[in-house]
């Protein structure tokens, strides 16, 4: 999804430690949901986020999905504790922009433990117990 960044002028950029269990979250619903995936945050009114493996982009759907906040370059080549921080960088793409990353962050991460909550759910039924023989 790297492409959509393409000739958008960055307002700024910098780099910024992703805390795990954020990092953790979207990874492991890219893995169970969809990927890419593309997330309503409806709290945000009008911004999705678009994740992949390489880049999340915060879009904003009424401007015709125009990056608002995109991190990429996610530093995980050698990362080896999955409670460590993610160090990445994040380009905004408005003025308003730097103020609504925690927000996107939190709702992000309410949004995807719900769905993952629910296909937990879901599946219950299909698992069964293993049992020994008698």
């Amino acid at each position: 999804m790297r492409y959509r960044l393409e000739n958008i002028p960055i307002y700024e950029s910098d780099n910024i430690h992703i805390d795990a269990d954020y990092y953790n979250l979207v990874r492991l619903s890219l893995l169970r949901l969809h990927n890419p995936l593309r997330v309503r945050l409806s709290q945000l009114r009008t911004i999705d986020l678009l994740l992949d493996d390489e880049t999340w982009i915060a879009v904003d759907r009424t401007q015709n999905d125009k990056p608002v906040i995109a991190f990429l370059d996610f530093a995980t080549l050698n990362r080896d504790e999955l409670t460590a921080p993610v160090l990445c960088t994040v380009n905004y793409y408005n003025a308003h922009a730097t103020i609504m990353t925690d927000h996107i962050f939190e709702a992000t991460y309410r949004l995807l433990n719900k769905k993952l909550l629910q296909l937990a759910n879901e599946a219950e039924h299909e698992i069964l117990p293993i049992t020994k023989p008698a």
